[in-house]
């Protein structure tokens, strides 16, 4: 079988990007599992929450005031009698809207007919199968008549809720008996029943010609061949609208008007993706959305009228969600599963970041399941309580919309479905104290920020605002003890609404019990802080001079090299950047201050030392598109570097959770494969720290090249790459034109994939240190920081006069020295001045701009860290080399080599003192290495430093063992490489973690 190298074809992708996780080990015990039990009653917290459950509807039972915001209940079949006979009780539920099964004309009559019939001659799908497109009024349909419609609407709008209504206008039901009818005539498939309700649509056949079933067309193909099929072929065979002609635009937005009339707040259309887009080429665009939504929305331009599209899966080759989400929000049905099985399982991905590739947490819908997956069996199973986690893991989130499905029954097996008749409002889990718990904090925390932790020990939990967290149990586990990293939360004692267990938090933990529901909502606890007087300083003045100059700019550096000692206001104002951590890119940001350059941060500005920073939770934007350089030309053809050399085993994060990983290998000039497309499983050898799984595969000497793939695929990977890199770890990235772009990152965490006895994070030798000042025409060294994570980095060399170069664009491949103090690799290039006089560093993620080898020369030959783009590249930041040895001249205090006796101090900061763990210190970088305890005094602690080392590494160890060794029976964590020089007497402050350990 033949396959294009460059275009390999995608699999289902699933789209996520990097996630706030937490590093805190959860210390608890199980109290149950797999409990089913709601709690009895919603228990009291704090006096703001206390007087939201006091409101009555007069006052508006503190529900949203917007469907955007609210929670929706999907009142799936049920009558709009029954509707209004429960809207106190859906009220009462905290549930801001409630959405209605399609209320037109149908084909048959549904009155007295069960949720499934074993005959399948009718049934709750006879619900999306239009006879016509206005409110019904026939008697024999189980919903009922536009006039109980409406009444239940304004009983509706009376308690304060909403009322949405799923749409059906995509197609029109079909005749009675079609299912074996093959005709590709589209009328010989129309129910007759059209006629008589949309004469002009069927007498004037306005649909789409021929009948074909649809393909689902989503992948292996062209756009067009995608688009036509979703748009132009038939859902499950039913006949459809030719919703490009505006005579069918004219009858839906009729009958969308005819809703709002009648009391409908919005719609919830179904098979969005069915329905062309304005953005759709190649003649299958139309103004459909505009003519009919768009269109009654500006009629109302005084009220909200919601919108959101079910779009499953994909929208088909190269119809990008934007354009829906455009129009409505839009159903996230690939983070749906993600969040299902955290819930369920304990994989996936329990807290999916937005904004990704596709959506923004402003247009995206969430559910607990909709009623296709229960009725068809994908998620029939899952029993109350797993509903419920799902549920919290949705609802408890920032801006994004959700629908809660009411089951007809709570049984994990559709078999009662066959006696319960349409139109019946049973009470099932949505009227459950759980699911009201849940429902009420999302309410109470409209607007207010969040900060996600993914999965912290089997526990996943949403912190909003700084009064309230939504906490969550992982996979089969429910009740347990848990204990939290507090990021945003105000220290005190929270109560949880589902049990009434109270909460301990502190500045650093949040500590309790959830209950056996595995949820557990908890809310401030009415504690007012005695107000102290602010203790007020000014962002960049580090010296305390009331201005920022290039003074507070020279202390940062200095301190970031042990020359400056800054006290905890002086800490404050030098961070600049507000990352907890005081580094040369807030020097960095002082100087482009200064300059009158754009800063994002408020320096000069007066903050207050009491306010408590927040971390940020949004990604940073890592620029793909690609700048040419102005001073060259681009090659017009790409050789892609070959590879002959031993094999080499490579791993591969699956930092987008795909359910399974494959390695696809080929040579690129033979064309041979190792195995067909997908390739060979790549076999899962441990986990990061950030509870991804690691895969690793060999590639024997005979393939240059590699994909990794599963839901979804890396971009080509070249094995050179990979081997000349040390053969690391490629994590996915944002996505490219033929699939994910990588990192590419040195293998460094918990669990060593090879042999568990060998160190996960083997010592560094000592880096190269960057050579003095040189004068024009010697050879230099100069440094480059990868700090936005490019693949691999080159440096092109060349004479701006002569037109000399060191080789074609993109020149060489720059040389990995070690990493700087904030993890980021760092690389070398020696350039002669003599004969170059500029430079430009790219790799896959871009490049920089034109930087003159004089000014490196100036400067003293320090590193260049990637600031923010140009019109022809990022521009660059040129700093003292520092982080891999120190910079021109090391630090004097105490000595170049450290002498025996002398101690060095560790402060463990609020990560590291869980679990009793013992302290351990691994001096290495003198010829030789060792391990000595770490011990403690009471009040420090400190080991006393061999004679002739010259770096540390510290780590956390099992209290249960007294060995030490790099086994992880024994290591539990570590700091990443420490220099010792110049450090005697001083204390490590270990403040967090990265990829390649623990840094401080």
């Amino acid at each position: 079988m033949e396959i294009n190298m460059k275009f390999k074809k995608f699999l289902s992708v699933l789209l996520a990007l990097s996630l706030v996780v937490s590093c805190m080990t959860v210390a608890g015990t199980v109290f149950a599992s797999g409990a089913e039990a709601d709690a009895a009653d919603t228990a009291a917290a704090g006096s703001a929450y206390s007087e939201m459950l006091a409101q009555t509807s007069s006052e508006g039972y503190g529900l949203s005031s917007t469907v955007n915001q609210g929670a929706i209940l999907q009142a799936w079949s049920w009558s709009f009698a029954n509707i209004e006979a429960n809207l106190e009780t859906i009220a009462e539920q905290g549930f801001t809207t409630v959405q209605v099964s399609p209320p037109n004309e149908i084909k048959k009559g549904t009155a007295g007919a069960k949720f499934l019939q074993s005959d399948n001659q009718n049934g709750w799908w006879m619900f999306y199968q239009p006879a016509g497109f206005q409110l019904n009024n026939s008697t024999d349909n189980a919903l009922g008549t536009k006039a109980q419609f409406v009444s239940m609407c304004n009983k509706a709008h009376e308690l304060g809720l909403k009322v949405i209504v799923d749409a059906v206008i995509n197609h029109m039901g079909t005749k009675e008996g079609d299912d074996n009818n093959t005709s590709t005539d589209p009328m010989s498939h129309v129910t007759p029943k059209a006629q008589t309700f949309e004469p002009e649509i069927y007498n004037n056949q306005l649909f789409h010609s021929p009948w074909k079933k649809m393909q689902y067309i989503e992948q292996d193909n062209t756009y067009y061949n995608s688009a036509y099929d979703l748009t132009r072929n038939c859902t499950s065979g039913l006949p459809d609208l030719k919703t490009e002609d505006q005579r069918v635009q004219n009858a839906i937005y009729d009958y969308l008007e005819e809703l709002v009339q009648a009391g409908a707040d919005g719609f919830r259309f179904d098979a969005a993706k069915h329905i062309e887009t304005p953005d759709d080429h190649d003649g299958l665009g139309s103004d459909f959305w505009t003519d009919t939504l768009v269109k009654v929305q500006n009629q109302h331009p005084e009220k909200e009228i919601y919108a959101y599209g079910e779009i499953l899966n994909t929208c088909g080759i190269s119809r990008p969600f934007s354009w829906y989400t455009k129009l409505f929000d839009v159903t996230d049905s690939s983070y749906y599963w993600n969040i299902k099985d955290a819930a369920v399982s304990g994989g996936g991905n329990a807290t999916p970041f937005y904004p990704n590739t596709n959506f923004t947490s402003s247009n995206t819908m969430l559910w607990d399941e909709s009623h296709d997956t229960y009725i068809d069996g994908a998620t029939t199973s899952l029993t109350t309580a797993q509903r419920g986690k799902i549920w919290a893991l949705v609802a408890g989130r920032q801006d994004i919309s959700c629908v809660y499905l009411a089951r007809p029954s709570d049984d994990t097996n559709t078999n009662a479905l066959y006696n319960i008749t349409l139109g019946t409002a049973n009470k099932t889990s949505w009227s459950n104290a759980t699911t009201k718990a849940i429902n009420q904090f999302h309410n109470y925390f409209i607007g207010q920020s969040e900060y996600c932790t993914a999965n912290s020990g089997g526990t996943a939990y949403i912190e909003r605002g700084s009064t309230g967290a939504m906490i969550v149990t992982l996979g089969g586990t429910y009740g347990k003890s848990v204990t939290l990293a507090n990021h945003k939360l105000t220290p005190g004692t929270y109560k949880d609404s589902v049990t009434g267990n109270e909460f301990t938090v502190t500045s650093s933990q949040i500590k309790g019990t959830v209950g056996n529901t595995g949820v557990a909502c908890i809310y401030e606890n009415n504690y007012v802080a005695p107000t102290e007087p602010p203790v007020l300083y000014m962002l960049g003045d580090v010296d305390k001079s009331g201005d920022v100059d290039s003074i507070d700019a020279a202390m940062i550096l200095r301190y970031t090299v042990d020359l400056a000692e800054l006290d905890e206001i002086q800490t404050l104002a030098a961070d600049v950047d507000g990352d907890g951590l005081v580094t040369v890119l807030d020097a960095t940001f002082i100087q482009r201050y200064l300059a009158e350059m754009t800063v994002k941060y408020d320096i000069g500005q007066m903050k207050d030392a009491n306010e408590k920073p927040v971390t940020p939770t949004t990604a940073p934007y890592n620029p793909t598109t690609y700048v040419n350089p102005t001073t060259y030309v681009e090659p017009t053809t790409y050789v892609e570097p070959t590879y002959s050399g031993d094999g080499a085993t490579l791993y591969f994060t699956n930092n987008k959770g795909w359910g399974s990983v494959n390695a696809y290998m080929w040579n690129s000039t033979t064309n041979a494969e190792a195995a067909q497309w997908p390739g060979s499983a790549a076999t899962m050898v441990g986990q990061n720290d950030f509870g991804e799984n690691i895969y690793s595969v060999y590639i024997p000497a005979e393939y240059d090249m590699v994909i990794f793939n599963g839901n979804g695929q890396t971009r080509d990977i070249t094995v050179s790459e990979a081997v000349a890199g040390g053969c690391g770890i490629y994590c996915l990235d944002t996505m490219v034109g033929t699939g994910y772009d990588v990192g590419f990152y040195t293998y460094a965490g918990p669990n060593p994939p090879v042999d568990p006895t060998d160190p996960p994070v083997n010592p560094t030798d000592p880096p190269v240190q960057p050579t003095e000042h040189h004068d024009v025409g010697e050879d230099v060294t100069l440094y480059f920081s990868n700090n936005k994570g490019w693949s691999n980095v080159n440096a092109y060399v060349w004479n701006t006069t002569t037109g000399a170069k060191n080789a074609e664009w993109p020149g060489l491949s720059a040389t990995l020295v070690g990493k700087n103090s904030l993890g980021e690799d760092v690389y070398s290039v020696s350039v002669n001045t003599g004969t170059y006089d500029m430079v430009i560093f790219n790799g896959s993620g871009g490049q920089t701009a034109d930087i003159s080898i004089a000014a490196a020369v100036t400067g003293g030959c320090g590193i260049y860290c990637l600031n923010t783009t140009s019109g022809s590249g990022f521009e660059v930041a040129f700093y003292e080399y520092t982080g891999l040895g120190g910079g021109d001249t090391e630090p004097t205090q105490g000595g170049d080599t450290p002498q025996p006796g002398n101690k060095i101090y560790l402060d463990p900061g609020s990560n590291w003192p869980q679990d009793g763990a013992r302290y351990a210190a691994y001096f290495f970088g003198g010829g030789d290495e060792t391990w000595l305890d770490v011990t403690s005094d009471g009040s420090s602690y400190s080991v006393t430093v061999p004679d002739g080392y010259t770096n540390v590494i510290f780590c956390r160890m099992n209290p249960a063992t007294t060995e030490n060794n790099w086994q992880n029976n024994t290591k539990w964590n570590q700091t990443a490489d420490l220099t010792i020089s110049g450090n005697i007497g001083k204390t490590y402050h270990i403040t967090g973690w990265d990829n390649s350990g623990y840094w401080g």
